[in-house]
């Protein structure tokens, strides 16, 4: 699908209810991709195994897809939750650092 706005011409993904995806880029850095159809602010949450926020950013979503990376360096090894935030959707998922 493509969407087109103000000018701006972007491909959207087929699977529109699944608007973050997550992966690391290596051991220590965390991608984060966002798609939005609208500007929007986000908030970017990760917390540790018994729930205390370790990391908390805020981002302005712009039409289209936005990424993000994350350092993990400072992190032990353990369980993480990373939650995505926005006006339309909240999206949580786990991370393991090894």
């Amino acid at each position: 699908n493509i969407l087109y706005k103000k000018g701006i011409l972007t491909i959207v993904p087929k699977e529109i209810d699944n608007n973050v995806k997550v992966w690391r880029s290596s051991p220590k850095v965390l991608q984060i991709r966002i798609f939005s159809q609208t500007e929007q602010k986000a908030a970017l949450i990760l917390y540790s195994d018994i729930g205390q926020p370790i990391i908390v950013q805020q981002h302005q979503l712009h039409p289209g897809i936005n990424s993000y990376s994350l350092s993990l360096s400072h992190l032990s090894s353990s369980m993480y939750v990373l939650n995505v935030s926005t006006q339309r959707f909240n999206v949580s998922q786990r991370v393991p650092i090894k």
